[in-house]
């Protein structure tokens, strides 16, 4: 049953609910208790609230999953204490359905705490129904789009946001000890400044100006120095109209802080310590996971010139090359390095370190010390003429804080900005501009000062181990999808896309085609099941007087055959998998039993008029691809003893080994048959011409049901490929 027929159903409970005298949307509740509070509350009457998860019905019990953001709970529904009414209409309630529930905490006879409700209320009728509890939401695309279902169906994706908010909580509380003041600054600017970066550009009608949504906190805490207040952070957005990769979006969190009378070196102190407080408080010690490597960042961190590490690692003497000599070994060693041309020494310098230095810095390590060109902001060194004490703070091989000795001096300010604004580069926008406005305070006199800016989604991706920013952001930017694209009329993508592919010239001869592919592992196949069989026998009764006619008009058999007709197969001789099936039903010859895994999918296709097919998933070798057989390929076919040599122009699954099946699912090869051995399945769904892909992937999703059903197992990927 596809989602819109399920809600129709649940609109039609409302109206039940409704002629009940109950409200589907309740204004409150008087929960007393959490989940978490109720498993602690054995013998104790509670009144708690959440989502329902599950519903299973024996008799006169019924047992359901409640869930609140502190845990989970079966709620143990018997109808001599809820009431035979109460009891009669839990039928109107549904998965995804949001209830309050009062009644005694108690063990079932499996030992399990439960709640025993002496009395319920349904607090929100759930409309849509949530994604099937095998599959959870595991589409990537669904999973950014639709985060409210990320949240409710994936435990470790709520788990690592609530690591973010305990980072940020955890930033704030160590330097609120060290005595630093939060602030806020503007996000409208009418220049944007402290970083080279291109920025969002809007109109301010009130006053008629052009404003800028701020690239950096960095300009407007320094004039807060400057007006007396020795220490200031900001956690705040940050925007950048600039390219979306793994680790970098336009909107962006940042921490920024500035502190008087300190240099470099003790910016870097308090850093260290602010990322020894977050791993304290996250894994209560130091040791942390970085890609599959443990690293300690409790020891001291080694402080590193860049100049030096260039010498050891490259062999490189900065200080004695040229420009021209560092661009020729760039060009020789480095030709993935964009190289626009007009490059100072000092870009070159930071541009060969970047390419090439970062991913050997595993241990915790401050790399100090940069050419003064490229860090317009930043003091010069006190002893080495044309460097800046700046440093960056690198762990795992990724970069995780950037910071200076902050310059003072603006007559130099005002010389850097000016040289950065006429700078050569590929983007004029990305320029430092001259801030008359910053510069005047500065002119009022700055302290010395040093300060440091740490992107929040990359501390979150360090404490969390995932180097994704969209895993790290709760909504993140996308690009806005397509009414056809929309989520109700889409289809689930494959999490591991590579397994399988439809090849070019198929997709180009039929654009149609689509292929449901799913992967079930750890599956306990039988010979057949007494549950099973009764099944058959019911969809047996349920089709009797089912004729061939009635087969012929069938649109999905047809699409199949128009199909075996372009392939130049006569149908006839080789019929589509699903009229076969269903052909022996309106000719009263039965149906076969082969073992619980075949059995059972076969009895979708017969509901559904789809092909579908299972393989021994530990047979086929991936990649695996739907294409037009090649000539002299051939293919041993289950029960055959000689091969079967395909027509160039036929359409079927092959993985590295050769085909296996022929005709799109007509039949299997013997050497991928799924037996009563077979431990883990890869299907095939299929689709074409009036075969939809969303038919595709709800055929997909009640074989694999199915299958769950009858044999076990746990799905492993789930998705639609289509070709156009």
């Amino acid at each position: 049953m596809d989602d819109s027929e399920l809600i129709k159903i649940r609109k039609e409970k409302i109206e039940k609910i409704r002629a009940l005298g109950w409200n589907p949307y309740a204004a409150s509740y008087p929960k007393t208790h959490t989940v978490a509070d109720a498993l602690k509350s054995e013998g104790k009457r509670v009144s708690t609230a959440g989502r329902l998860f599950s519903f299973r019905e024996h008799g006169n019990i019924a047992f359901a999953d409640l869930r609140d953001e502190t845990g989970k709970i079966q709620l143990f529904f018997k109808k001599n204490t809820v009431g035979q009414e109460a009891f009669k209409n839990l039928k109107l309630l549904d998965i995804g359905d949001i209830i309050g529930v009062e009644g005694e905490v108690g063990t079932t006879e499996a030992g399990e705490i439960s709640i025993i409700p002496s009395s319920y209320t349904l607090l929100t009728k759930a409309i849509r129904p949530l994604p099937n509890q095998w599959y959870g939401l595991k589409d990537v695309e669904a999973r950014f789009r639709q985060r409210y279902l990320d949240l409710l169906l994936n435990p470790e994706v709520r788990a690592r946001f609530n690591t973010r908010t305990k980072l940020i909580s955890g930033v704030r509380e160590y330097l609120d000890n060290l005595g630093f003041w939060e602030a806020e600054t503007p996000v409208l600017q009418p220049l944007y400044g402290g970083a080279n970066a291109k920025p969002f550009t809007t109109h301010l009608n009130a006053l008629d100006q052009d404003m800028y949504l701020r690239i950096a906190d960095e300009l407007y805490l320094k004039r807060l120095i400057v007006g007396g207040y020795e220490r200031v952070y900001e956690i705040c957005k940050d925007f950048r109209n600039e390219g979306i990769d793994q680790t970098h979006f336009p909107e962006f969190t940042m921490i920024e802080w500035y502190e008087a009378y300190a240099d470099y070196h003790r910016v870097m102190d308090v850093a260290e310590g602010l990322f020894k407080h977050l791993a304290k408080k996250i894994y209560r010690h130091t040791t942390i996971q970085i890609d599959e490597k443990k690293i300690d960042i409790g020891k001291k961190w080694p402080r590193i010139e860049m100049q030096l590490i260039l010498k050891k690692k490259l062999g490189l003497d900065v200080d004695k090359e040229t420009r021209e000599s560092l661009l020729k070994y760039a060009k020789k060693h480095l030709p993935d390095m964009q190289i626009l041309g007009g490059e100072t020494k000092g870009q070159l310098i930071f541009n060969i370190f970047d390419h090439t230095i970062p991913k050997t810095l595993i241990a915790p390590t401050w790399i100090i010390d940069y050419p003064e060109d490229i860090s317009p902001l930043a003091k010069t060194h006190r002893s080495k003429p044309g460097w800046v004490e700046r440093f960056e703070g690198y762990i795992g091989g990724k970069e995780v804080a950037d910071g200076w000795s902050e310059l003072t001096d603006p007559v130099i300010q005002r010389a850097r900005f000016t040289a950065d604004t006429n700078a050569e580069r590929k983007d004029k926008e990305e320029a430092q501009h001259v801030d008359e406005d910053f510069l005047m305070a500065m002119e009022h006199g700055m302290p010395p000062l040093g300060g440091i800016g740490i992107g929040i989604d990359r501390l979150t991706m360090f404490f969390t181990n995932r180097w994704a920013i969209k895993e790290v952001v709760l909504f993140p930017t996308l690009k806005v999808e397509k009414p056809a694209a929309r989520a109700d009329g889409g289809v689930a993508s494959l999490k591991t896309p590579e397994i399988f592919s439809i090849s070019r010239k198929v997709s180009e001869t039929f654009s149609s085609l689509s292929v449901g592919v799913a992967i079930i592992k750890n599956v306990s196949i039988t010979k057949s099941h007494p549950e099973l069989e009764k099944e058959k026998e019911k969809v047996l009764g349920s089709m009797e007087g089912l004729t061939t006619d009635a087969i012929n008009a069938f649109p999905e058999i047809l699409s199949y055959r128009k199909l075996y007709k372009a392939m130049g197969i006569d149908w006839h001789s080789r019929r589509p998998s699903p009229e076969a099936l269903l052909r022996r039903i309106a000719l009263k010859k039965g149906l076969y039993t082969v073992n619980t895994c075949v059995d059972a999918y076969n009895l979708i296709v017969m509901k559904n008029r789809v092909s579908v097919g299972a393989f021994d998933l530990d047979k086929i070798s991936f990649p695996t691809e739907l294409r037009f057989a090649k000539p002299g390929e051939k293919i041993l076919l289950l029960g055959d003893t000689q091969p079967t040599a395909y027509t160039e122009k036929e359409l079927a699954y092959f993985d590295q080994t050769g085909g296996y099946n022929i005709d799109f699912n007509y039949r299997d090869a013997q050497r991928t048959a799924v037996w009563e051995d077979t431990k883990n399945l890869y299907i095939n769904v299929d689709g074409v011409f009036d075969i939809s892909p969303q038919k595709v992937e709800a055929v997909l999703r009640e074989a694999c049901d199915k299958i769950i059903k009858y044999c076990g197992g746990k799905v492993q990927e789930f998705g639609v490929v289509t070709a156009s």
